[in-house]
């Protein structure tokens, strides 16, 4: 008997050590963002789609600063350099619209909480694709609280 109660924690332990969790916040976002459900933004700079599968429909990509994840930091050398990137899954330029459609937290024992803000794209060329625009915004603790960039995105009055 007494063996059953050791094993019991040790049970538990294993069982939460891969207990990653998703929660939708978009209709409590609890003073962790300022982005708004259904705002549309604008793009103020160039800014890339990122896939680590860019054949895997069902990931979403997320918008990346040019310069980040070893690409080009100007858009000329950018668009040179595009075609040879294995991560590079388009282009959206200043003018182009991103509406947020989702606020989503994610907490993991390894990675720890942080949100994610989904939005889809308005604009012509890539109109309906689903992005995660975290990275391309200001954030106060890594990843917890996630707001606006003036210098990428503005909202659409």
């Amino acid at each position: 008997m007494k063996t059953i109660f050791n094993v019991i924690p040790v049970l538990i332990a294993l069982g939460s050590v891969g207990c990653n969790t998703t929660r939708d916040l978009s209709s409590q976002p609890e003073n962790r963002t300022n982005y708004a459900i259904g705002q549309i933004y604008e793009l103020k700079k160039p800014v890339f789609l990122f896939k680590s599968d860019p054949t895997d429909s069902k990931e979403i990509a997320r918008l990346e600063k040019l310069g980040a994840s070893g690409t080009a930091s100007d858009l000329e050398g950018f668009r040179r350099q595009a075609p040879l990137s294995p991560h590079v899954a388009g282009l959206l330029m200043p003018g182009d619209q991103v509406q947020v459609t989702k606020l989503v937290e994610h907490s993991s024992p390894t990675v720890g909480t942080f949100l994610d803000v989904v939005a889809v794209v308005v604009s012509q060329g890539s109109r309906g694709q689903i992005v995660e625009i975290s990275l391309i915004s200001k954030e106060g603790l890594p990843g917890y609280r996630v707001f606006i960039n003036p210098e990428y995105l503005v909202p659409v009055k």
